[in-house]
């Protein structure tokens, strides 16, 4: 990437926004379409919401820690 100059660049807000809102939709219209996905669909959330603290707390902040900071 530096021999070409190339910038990384976050995603706005705005996108990761629309993002998770068309993903979500998204596997609601599968969910509501297919009985195996929706047990499947439903598990993947409960799971989700069980995960997301941890998550938010140790995982968020080793990212931010360890990425910006760090060379390989």
């Amino acid at each position: 990437m530096n021999e070409h100059g190339v910038q990384l660049r976050q995603f706005s807000e705005e996108i990761l926004q629309a993002a998770w809102e068309e993903s979500n939709a998204y596997l609601e219209e599968q969910a509501a379409a297919d009985a195996t996905f929706r047990r499947v669909y439903e598990s993947f959330r409960e799971f989700r919401s069980t995960v997301f603290p941890y998550f938010a707390g140790n995982e968020l902040a080793y990212a931010n820690f360890a990425f910006p900071k760090r060379e390989l």
